[in-house]
């Protein structure tokens, strides 16, 4: 019994994979890798890797590699087999291995539709003088897809990647009709002409653990650019902790139920006429985000959250309503204004291109963390006023209050001693106006609301 102890454990202990053409005749491994197929050099954790080396690209970015690129990604997409959704091709994870080289593009590197669960990693794309500046270093998909869900790729990602546009190209990536794509972690992208990232249609885009600059930090003509480092053109997508260091816009989002979460934008301020984040669609959720000297503008309310946002500097709140509208289910709390500004409210409406007719639903209430950089503004707001033998309370909420109209009031006194008396309140403008039929001596306490309820 000791003894069958013992081979199990060495039996345990040396049990390792081995890979059986290391030790095989030359001409057995080489049959092996023919029948394997001549590209699929690896596996990765993921799926089969395809190099782009093995194809005739150049890592040192001397000459152009489009061409030999185009190929090794068309190889991979070939070896599709399976069907995902809606007769999507899937790839079984094949990885397209940039082997951390640079490459100089002539054109876009194409990524057919109804393709799915691959991706593209570690290397760095860079644009040559001659690429058409209408068009983006990689493009996936195109502007046609018949399917219900509008969705003609599915499950792929760019990774660990550098896209250097070269004030050339357009931008790095279009996306068009794709569901769940991974754009990150640790994707670089820089010298954008357009647009950094634009995403049309589809759903589920991640964007994450990127940074974007139309021009580097360090370069004198930041302040001139005029790019836009993401566009959001579809619904459902999400940009999760990332950073936009240049650009004349950091981020616009055009489709409804999106999420910006832990978003940091410094690129061009808004004294030089930069905007940080721009939402022109509904249910579109904002939180954890960092606007560095540039403004968030709304042209849309409904269902909007801003939550736990810092705003530097003179970056702020502009509601910007399109003709005429609603605000309704706007929800800004817990934002925090701090450092350098200068004394404007936390929140401007400009009302140049339309007005609002209903405030429904809506909860805005914000904390400053320094003293006197900003007036804080919102829908609610409280004051109290103190008084000897007076018979009139009245208190403005002017400078509080976003709107300048109050839809509830709630008040209650304390009494400096007891004694009877009857009292109404009365609002006017932006005043609530208390009387008493003997005067009394106290604390009037008074909270409006300028949100009524469906």
């Amino acid at each position: 019994m000791r003894f069958a102890v013992l081979i199990l454990v060495l039996a345990l202990t040396t049990c390792f994979v081995v890979d059986e053409t290391q030790f095989a005749p030359p001409t057995k491994r080489k049959h092996f890798r023919s029948i394997m197929g001549r590209k699929w050099e690896a596996r990765s954790p993921s799926g089969p890797v395809v190099k782009v080396l093995d194809f005739g690209a150049d890592p040192t970015a001397t000459v152009d590699s489009r061409e030999h690129i185009q190929k090794a990604i068309d190889y991979a997409l070939s070896m599709c087999t399976r069907e995902m959704a809606d007769g999507i091709k899937d790839c079984n994870g094949v990885v397209i291995d940039l082997q951390g080289g640079q490459y100089l593009l002539s054109g876009p590197l194409v990524f057919r539709s109804y393709t799915g669960n691959w991706r593209m990693t570690s290397g760095t794309l860079r644009a040559d003088s001659t690429f058409n500046p209408d068009d983006f270093l990689v493009e996936v998909g195109t502007k046609e897809c018949n399917n219900k869900q509008q969705s003609c790729n599915q499950g792929i990602g760019f990774d660990f990647m550098m896209f250097d546009a070269s004030h050339q190209a357009s931008g790095a990536a279009r996306v068009d009709h794709t569901m769940g794509m991974n754009f990150g972690p640790q994707n670089f992208v820089i010298g954008f002409n357009r647009t950094g990232i634009e995403i049309n249609s589809g759903h589920e885009t991640l964007v994450h653990q990127c940074w974007f600059g139309e021009y580097y930090y360090s370069d004198d003509r930041k302040l001139i650019g005029m790019g836009t480092a993401i566009v959001l053109n579809g619904n459902d997508h999400y940009i999760v902790d990332t950073i936009v260091y240049g650009g004349k816009i950091g981020v616009i989002v055009n489709g409804e139920a999106s999420v910006l979460k832990g978003v940091h934008t410094w690129n061009c301020d808004t004294s030089h006429g930069g905007v940080g984040i721009i939402v022109n669609a509904g249910v579109t959720r904002m939180e954890n985000c960092y606007l560095d000297y540039n403004n968030l503008i709304l042209n849309t309310f409904y269902l909007t959250v801003i939550q736990d946002t810092f705003f530097l500097g003179n970056g702020r709140i502009i509601m910007n309503p399109q003709g005429e509208q609603d605000v309704v289910g706007l929800r800004i709390a817990n934002s925090m204004y701090g450092w350098g500004g200068d004394g404007k409210d936390t929140i401007l409406i400009d009302e140049s291109q339309g007005h609002f007719r209903r405030i429904i639903n809506t909860q805005i209430v914000d904390t400053v963390i320094e003293e006197g950089v900003n007036t804080i503004v919102g829908t609610q707001a409280d004051k109290k006023l103190s008084q000897q033998q007076a018979t009139e309370w009245e208190i403005d909420f002017k400078a509080s209050l976003l709107f300048k109209q109050i839809q509830k009031v709630q008040w209650s006194f304390v009494l400096d001693e007891p004694c009877f008396y009857q009292a109404y309140a009365m609002v006017e403008g932006t005043k609530v106006r208390v009387v008493t039929n003997v005067p009394i001596s106290g604390t009037l306490h008074v909270h409006v609301d300028e949100s009524e309820e469906f």
